[in-house]
């Protein structure tokens, strides 16, 4: 039927298409690619994983493809120390507690990059990118059932591919304290 698929443009008495399609994008995701969790009776902890991104976005108006993939890959350990005692004093007042201590050390590498590639003229550019180093040490102790002691030290490191941006590092370390709230323990419903 006419005028249903198509607009005419009121300027130049051109005919338009109603519906116009001006980018067409596609997102694959292997989050995690691979995967290994290794906990042994010794209470040794390790695990790796690897994870790929990719992005591709086509524009019709210019004819470019704009590519942003990442790689990602983990390393970790962990060990548990079963049944550590803890004495706590505050003035006359004395507490044992004894919980476990569980340490974990992770390192992660993730390789980000855009990439601009212009179809018409044949020319790939990268116009963004980096490598980013994260290195993530965490101690949890439970200080009772509803209360978690957590001591971490997390350092990020980038490292960028392109000119016009520069290297730069986080490091932040602290101490977390959480409680875990249960509000209803027993829900009855009478009719």
């Amino acid at each position: 039927d006419y005028g249903y698929e198509w607009v005419r443009n009121e300027l130049n008495n051109n005919y338009l298409r109603k519906d116009v399609v001006d980018q067409i994008t596609i997102n694959e995701s292997s989050n995690p690619l691979i995967k290994l969790d290794v906990n042994l009776k010794n209470s040794f902890q390790a695990n790796f994983e690897m994870g790929k991104d990719r992005n591709l976005s086509m524009s019709f108006s210019n004819s470019q493809l704009t590519e942003i993939s990442r790689l990602k890959f983990v390393f970790g350990t962990g060990y548990r120390f079963k049944d550590v005692e803890l004495n706590i004093r505050a003035g006359n007042n004395a507490r044992k507690l004894k919980s476990d201590i569980d340490l974990k050390l992770n390192l992660t590498w993730n390789q980000n990059t855009t990439i601009l590639r212009n179809i018409d003229q044949n020319i790939n550019l990268m116009s963004s990118g980096s490598d980013v180093f994260n290195l993530n040490l965490s101690g949890e102790y439970s200080l009772s059932e509803k209360i978690m002691l957590r001591a971490f030290f997390e350092m990020t490191m980038n490292t960028p591919y392109v000119s016009n941006a520069f290297p730069n590092s986080t490091t932040q370390g602290g101490f977390s304290l959480r409680l875990t709230l249960q509000i209803f323990e027993n829900i009855f419903v009478f009719f």
